[in-house]
């Protein structure tokens, strides 16, 4: 088979003509990245190419540099191939420019082979070499963000719906959302639909404790559901304190006896199996609606968050004394109240506050996550693979994976995220806005 020419076209300042055409370099075993590096004068590019099954695709070429050069300028190209890809090598196809960011890495040794062809002066054609170029050594590449996760993006209103007041997945890949007019929707990747129920209440709150079974926040009561064949409420349990329960959160396992649940004025309470009891009343005011939230992290142990203060709070039962234990734990480096916690299986507990911060806790500690790209309130953070993902004011939505800290923030609708339902094929469904003002809307993000 003839080889394919591969063309760098270098113009120079009058002729227009391209100075230099080559075959490509040897591409060896198991190769699927191939990067040149080409000097010319002051010009230095770095340009990366696929490769498949040992080829590079010949509509990439010619390639073209950013600026023309002297047509006697002397040239040298150096081919590195790699048995990477090149989003593994923290490129992309094509030009790629040098990082100048905190997560960027020199410029890695060639794993399969390295050539080099020289043009102008001595010109021998693709030759093996050892020799590395300084200014390619000097090259920085962005660290490759192999968690992150590109969406594509749905945006839709819904028709009929008063303020949405959460998003919870209820079975495999189907979310279900309340709204405060009683309204309750079903969503899934392809369609929206208005639940047909006898239920009456005011549902402001949901924590899913099984496939099909779902615990609802409403006015001084939570109540069990049942999905199939119709959403059919099955046990309702009274809250001691009687206010609207806003936040309710339980066991992953299921369990019916360890569920915490709290109300719009901070009253904590627990049920367990039996009774509803009041276990703590966090301070800054009754009758108004707050910002909070509440995570279940451990056997009858819960974190709270709450406007009014910038320390986590933790209820945890203590076995030897038969008593609730209260603790509010300091966060030296956090600048603003929290207002958002939850239990990720994977990664563990994240507390997040008005200022855009995210903390976990480890050894007992409650750490920064360094990086947060927001400076704003964060309304919902739900876990999402190894890590999670959250919602902020102003349509914000991003993802922290451990592997590559925060990533690209996103904004994806014009209203605030406060809800977020993350589904099994790892499509997630926010809900919001807030307020009576906006149109309620949902926004579905479907990795690709």
């Amino acid at each position: 088979m003839r080889p394919l020419a591969i063309v760098l076209v270098a113009l120079g300042a009058c002729s227009g003509e391209s100075i230099t055409v080559v075959t490509p370099p040897p591409i060896g075993a198991g190769a699927e990245s191939l990067v040149l590096a080409i000097e010319a004068g002051s010009l230095f590019e770095v340009h990366a190419l696929r490769v498949v099954d040992g080829k590079v695709d010949p509509a990439k070429f010619p390639i073209k540099l950013a600026r023309p050069v002297d047509t006697d300028t002397r040239v040298r190209i150096e081919a590195l191939s790699f048995a990477r890809s090149l989003e593994s090598l923290g490129l992309t196809e094509g030009l790629n420019a040098a990082s100048t960011s905190t997560r960027s890495q020199a410029f890695p040794e060639a794993e399969v082979q390295r050539f080099e062809l020289v043009v102008g002066g001595v010109a021998t054609g693709w030759k093996p070499t050892d020799e590395r170029s300084t200014r390619l050594e000097a090259f920085r590449i962005e660290l490759p963000r192999n968690g992150c996760v590109d969406f594509t993006i749905r945006r839709e209103n819904f028709s009929g719906a008063g303020r949405l007041s959460f998003a919870v997945e209820i079975e495999p890949d189907l979310a279900l959302i309340g709204s405060y007019n009683d309204a309750l929707f079903t969503l899934t990747p392809s369609r929206v639909t208005r639940l047909t129920t006898n239920l009456a209440s005011i549902y402001e709150s949901a924590f899913v404790s099984a496939p099909g079974l779902v615990w609802l926040g409403a006015f001084g009561n939570m109540q069990r559901a049942r999905f199939r064949p119709e959403l059919t409420i099955e046990k309702t349990v009274f809250t001691a304190s009687g206010g609207p329960v806003f936040w309710i959160s339980g066991s992953p396992s299921g369990a019916d006896d360890d569920i915490f649940s709290m109300t719009v004025d901070g009253i904590i309470e627990h049920y367990d199996g039996t009774t509803s009891r009041v276990v703590h009343q966090l301070p800054g005011g009754r009758g108004q609606i707050m910002e909070g939230g509440l995570a279940w992290v451990g056997p009858r142990e819960a974190i709270a968050a709450w406007h009014a203060d910038r320390g986590v709070v933790r209820v945890k039962y203590d076995d030897a004394t038969a008593q609730w234990r209260v603790e509010s734990e300091v966060v030296p480096d956090a600048t603003a109240a929290f207002i958002t916690a939850v239990y990720a299986p994977r990664f563990g507990p994240v507390v997040a506050n008005s200022d855009g911060q995210f903390f976990t806790e480890r050894d007992g500690s409650w750490v920064l996550l360094e990086g947060s790209p927001v400076r704003v309130f964060v309304f919902a953070v739900a876990a999402y693979r190894d890590g999670f993902v959250y919602g902020s004011a102003f349509g914000n939505f991003g993802q922290y994976s451990p592997a590559d800290g925060f990533c690209e923030l996103r904004m994806v609708t014009a209203g605030d995220i406060r809800d977020i339902a993350v589904l099994e094929s790892g499509a997630i469904a926010t809900v919001g806005p807030h307020t009576p003002e906006q149109a309620p809307s949902y926004t579905l993000l479907e990795p690709h």
